[in-house]
């Protein structure tokens, strides 16, 4: 996947979901990065396709 097709799919789903925004966590640090969540929800993706066939990230189906 292309930088830019990346960080397409990442503006997307964090304009639209608030799970991908950065936020502050209860000790008051900043919490992950909008890019580490949706690297993360891609790569359980990938991982759950080869082992299952299937999809089951519901934040990345609805693109």
């Amino acid at each position: 996947m292309s930088q830019r097709l990346f960080l397409r799919i990442n503006n997307d789903l964090e304009a639209k979901y608030d799970f991908f925004k950065q936020r502050m966590d209860a000790r008051g640090y900043l919490g992950f990065t909008s890019i580490q969540k949706v690297y993360a929800s891609y790569r359980e993706n990938v991982i759950l396709e080869i082992l299952f066939g299937t999809t089951f990230n519901k934040y990345t189906r609805c693109i």
